[in-house]
């Protein structure tokens, strides 16, 4: 954490603009780095950055996409609500390949074949977008992020690249895009995979694939200047040492709601006391939905609409939970809309029209369990 503080400390020094930008030697070099992940949710997808370095006038910086200030104001909740703002931060390259080193991720450098007339061009647009008041912009994880920002950048410095189509071998989802970089028994994963709706389960493009910065790297390779290949070399400055590590942990999604439908099983069907647990379950169930709800709603995340994860966590299950006086008319209503629910999400599934993240599916289970029960007791009343 220490030392994190000290690289912010040293970046935030750093961060200024020349009074007059330097024009860029015949020595000077444009390049992108591509990182790889980490070991945090947030960096799990890897990253992309621009470098120039000119030995001639001594410089070797870092143009970063990736930065958000948690000091912005209403920070949380404009990122609860979709409206975060990213910014460009320059780096000294040292800094910033030594802050990968110590999270012990790679990084592959590609050096664009661009003249000194287009890496002019680049640097002055790049400084220009440094500045305080141009600096920021409206992120959005998959279409406006630190790796799709760097292919309209670089298109500035020559509008006669050639950017390949086609470069993608198999077309996925959005969201096995997302799940092959986390592992699903996870909580980030399930929460990244209850909170987006079905919009992420369409085949991305190509173009769309590039919401990774793995998949920027690869378009740079399929991508030409003049007819020649954009680029000209390609640099491992860091090999990624970072252990994947195991994700089987007794806290995992997975086990936790394993055991929440054997507790289900056994309260249910051997002691017969199960009122307290019930609420804790329909509680959990509804709750996560009014999170859905809220998400699809009411904020400005257009890909947590159309969530089919409603079908389960039924914020009218908080009804069934916490109203005593509820007629047994409108119970049943409520029993046989949720137990209907969870009769479509096999159906949703096997038709490709959403993906559920595998773990909650003992959680389900449990769920089905405690409806059906309370259905045939106020049938039996």
């Amino acid at each position: 954490m220490k030392n994190k503080i000290l690289i912010l400390f040293a970046i935030l020094l750093f961060n200024h603009s020349w009074g007059q930008i330097p024009y860029l030697s015949k020595e000077a070099k444009v390049s992108v780095l591509s990182c790889g992940p980490g070991s945090e949710l947030y960096s799990k997808f890897g990253h992309s950055a621009i470098r120039i370095k000119d030995p001639v006038n001594r410089m070797d910086i870092v143009y970063n996409y990736g930065v958000f200030d948690f000091n912005q104001p209403n920070f949380y909740l404009n990122f609860g609500k979709g409206r975060l703002n990213y910014m460009l931060v320059r780096h000294r390259t040292a800094d910033f390949i030594n802050q990968y080193k110590s999270e012990k991720r790679g990084i592959v450098e590609q050096v664009l074949n661009l003249n000194t007339s287009e890496q002019n061009k680049l640097l002055n647009f790049l400084e220009n977008n440094a500045k305080p008041e141009n600096r920021t912009y409206s992120y959005h994880f998959f279409f406006n992020n630190c790796a799709t920002k760097l292919i309209d950048v670089i298109a500035i410095a020559n509008p006669d690249i050639v950017f390949e189509k086609e470069f993608i071998d198999e077309n996925l989802s959005f969201r096995s895009l997302i799940n092959n970089k986390i592992s699903e028994n996870n909580w980030g994963a399930f929460g990244i995979n209850t909170a987006l709706g079905s919009k992420i389960d369409q085949t991305a493009t190509d173009y769309q694939h590039r919401f990774l910065p793995e998949n920027i790297k690869l378009q740079l390779d399929h991508s030409s200047i003049d007819h020649k290949p954009l680029v000209s070399e390609s640099n491992q400055l860091l090999e990624q040492t970072l252990d994947k590590g195991n994700n089987l942990s007794i806290l995992s999604p997975l086990v936790l709601f394993s055991v929440v439908l054997f507790l289900t099983i056994f309260l249910v069907f051997k002691s017969n006391r199960y009122h307290y647990w019930q609420l804790f379950v329909f509680s959990l169930c509804g709750l996560i939905g009014i999170g859905i709800l809220f998400l699809w709603f009411f904020t400005d995340h257009d890909m947590t609409q159309n969530n089919f994860n409603i079908l389960w966590a039924n914020p009218l299950l908080l009804l069934l939970a916490f109203t005593k006086n509820l007629k047994a008319s409108i119970k049943n209503i409520i029993l046989l809309i949720s137990i209907l629910g969870l009769a479509l999400i096999p159906i949703i599934e096997i038709i490709q029209i959403q993906s559920f993240n595998y773990t909650i599916f003992p959680l389900l289970t449990a769920l089905l369990i405690l409806l059906v029960k309370n259905y045939k007791t106020i049938k039996r009343a």
